[in-house]
């Protein structure tokens, strides 16, 4: 997978590949949570469509652009943002969705 095509860095210590998010920013434009909607899970900003559903969409094996097709509301740089939030939360960053 090219991973560079997704928006992150991605470098190398050693011989371990470390990827990473390129900017938080990008995330807290994109990403919300409300309480109002979807008992406050993280969404795509202006949509119903939880982090989660991109996520195990990506990891189903389909693509980004399979992705897009099926939701046409969400743009490329939506499903990195989910991709990002995840690997923040994952890395204990937490950010603030609101």
């Amino acid at each position: 997978m090219d991973l560079l095509r997704w928006g992150v860095a991605v470098s190398h210590c050693g011989d371990t590949l470390i990827i990473q998010p390129r900017d938080a920013s990008v995330v807290n434009d994109r990403i919300t949570a409300d309480p109002k909607v979807l008992v406050g899970k993280p969404v795509i900003r202006g949509t119903r469509i939880p982090v989660y559903v991109i996520l195990e969409l990506l990891a189903a094996g389909n693509t980004r652009d399979e992705i897009l097709q099926a939701y046409p509301q969400l743009t490329a740089e939506d499903v990195i943002a989910a991709i990002e939030y995840a690997s923040l939360v994952l890395r204990g960053e937490l950010v603030d969705a609101r």
